[in-house]
């Protein structure tokens, strides 16, 4: 086993193809097709936020504003013609533009705080018998081979276990959101103990009491579902991923392996709940990605200046500095100073196979995949 995925990603939009889409942006506003993460590649280009809004304005006697726009989400009824992207864009390229259009990249993908209303929208359109949500603890957008049921998600932050969590789930938390649409049988599972992991704890602080069940394998949460009637229900799953595999680890970790389990773990989650021909509206996502070590391999460099007493987190620096290489990002009040790919605050470990929290495309980039049955 290689200590980073194999899964490839050279099929990215190619330079002629997105020389192509840059003049019909010159011509009119196109509708685009492919990787969103493509657009992070062009400049000056303007995601419209409603076809409608903007269908309206334009047959309006007042003059529009002058400026390259495109709809990132498609519609049957939309007049101009459209463009087609590639598939998802080299990593290396894409944390280069992440650095350098943070703040913007937020405003063209998706971000985990969207996805909530991702979710209620599903909803409201399909009215599902259950909803689910499994948040995995580590899993980059690039751990995964790309499919037609995964999308980008942007974390719009640092890159850490907290921040990640608490950006998913949101304020209003998914589950008081859902209930309020009448999901009010609701059960939680997670593979960290709330009486002693204060994050675990929060993350259910808001389901009632006996609804929260620490579990050492997904088998007891499956047998406990078997039971359950969950007609308008909503399952909550927090399981661990590749976070801990990454920080500890003595010899060459297996990460493909990690990463099908994770995998079946949430097939056969969709699948228990979906017996008895139950619609369920399954979303799997995570906290944060992993920069592995192989990524960095020949490229890392240290990020110069740094007090030694600020040297503990190996991407990211708590407080604002200002260097070449880092960010200032208030994340939930705190600011942190988010290094760009490749750069370090010290060397890593001989056991520390991969990190996070700060910018590159393997550690902000995370996968939503949302299902169906």
């Amino acid at each position: 086993m290689t200590a980073a995925p194999t899964n490839k990603t050279p099929a990215s939009a190619t330079p002629l193809e997105l020389r192509h889409v840059e003049r019909t942006l010159d011509a009119f506003p196109p509708a685009i097709h492919g990787n969103p993460l493509n657009l992070l590649l062009m400049e000056r280009a303007t995601p419209i936020a409603s076809a409608d809004r903007y269908l309206r304005a334009l047959d309006s006697p007042e003059l529009c504003e002058e400026r390259r726009e495109y709809l990132a989400t498609p519609t049957a009824d939309w007049p101009f013609p459209s463009a087609a992207l590639g598939e998802r864009p080299d990593p290396v390229c894409l944390s280069d533009v992440l650095f350098e259009r943070f703040g913007e990249a937020g405003q063209i993908l998706h971000t985990q705080s969207d996805i909530g209303q991702i979710l209620l929208q599903r909803v409201d359109q399909t009215s599902p018998d259950i909803v689910v949500l499994m948040v995995v603890d580590g899993l980059s957008y690039y751990d995964l081979p790309e499919n037609e049921h995964m999308l980008p998600c942007l974390v719009s932050g640092v890159s850490t276990t907290a921040f990640g969590h608490r950006s998913v789930l949101g304020r209003p938390p998914i589950c008081q959101r859902l209930f309020s649409r009448d999901y009010k049988r609701q059960l939680g599972f997670t593979y960290f103990d709330p009486d002693e992991n204060k994050l675990a704890c929060e993350l259910y602080s808001v389901f009632g009491g006996g609804k929260v069940h620490r579990i050492t394998e997904l088998d007891e949460a499956l047998r406990l579902l078997r039971t359950k009637r969950m007609s308008k229900g909503f399952v909550q799953v927090t399981s661990s991923g590749l976070d801990q595999l990454c920080h500890q680890h003595h010899d060459r970790p297996p990460i493909q392996g990690y990463v099908d389990e994770i995998m079946t773990r949430f097939e056969r989650l969709v699948s228990c709940l979906s017996t008895g021909r139950r619609k369920v509206l399954a979303c799997m996502t995570s906290d944060h990605g992993i920069l592995w070590r192989d990524h960095l391999q020949g490229k890392p460099q240290l990020c110069p200046g740094i007090a030694p007493e600020d040297v503990h987190h190996p991407r990211y620096v708590l407080g604002g500095i200002s260097r070449d290489c880092t960010l200032p990002w208030r994340s939930e009040g705190t600011t942190y100073s988010l290094l760009r790919f490749p750069f370090l605050t010290r060397p890593l470990r001989h056991t520390e196979w991969g990190v996070h929290g700060g910018i590159s495309a393997w550690e902000s980039i995370v996968p939503l995949v949302i299902q169906e049955t």
